[in-house]
């Protein structure tokens, strides 16, 4: 668990692989040796919740059913794909520099590490995701 506290602000994202999880640092790849949704699971442990409370949570505050982002405490996370999805991509919303739309369904994503992710979704996905991550945070700072 130290590990991943150690690295959570160095994350630009992380997805399933054959080793586990591959985890995309700013400086370097490192990888967990079980799946993205296990580390997903630890990210949220290390604040006092879990996937499945946090899910429940968010669906009862702001009717936000699927495909939410993360806002913990020291990441937030969106995700391209299902979470049950073997190839969903994790990205660490926190250390994007900039959003591009490259050709119709994709986009380019340049993180301050300059790491660079092409995903199959458009703009408009991640629109709806940053609207939902101010949705988040503007709760969580009245609290």
């Amino acid at each position: 668990m130290n590990n991943i506290i150690n690295i959570i602000d160095n994350i630009d994202y992380f997805k399933n692989c054959n080793e586990g999880t591959k985890i995309i640092l700013d400086n370097k790849i490192t990888f967990y040796k079980y799946s993205s949704k296990h580390l997903l699971n630890k990210l949220c442990l290390i604040n006092l919740t879990n996937i499945k409370a946090y899910n429940k949570a968010l669906s009862k505050l702001f009717n936000y059913k699927y495909l939410n982002p993360y806002c913990l405490n020291n990441i937030t996370l969106i995700q391209i794909g299902n979470i049950n999805n073997y190839n969903t991509i994790w990205i660490n919303y926190n250390n994007i520099k900039i959003f591009k739309p490259i050709k119709e369904n994709k986009t380019k994503i340049v993180f301050y590490s300059n790491n660079k992710l092409i995903v199959n979704k458009k703009i408009n996905y991640f629109k709806k995701q940053i609207d939902k991550i101010e949705d988040v945070k503007r709760y969580l700072c009245k609290l």
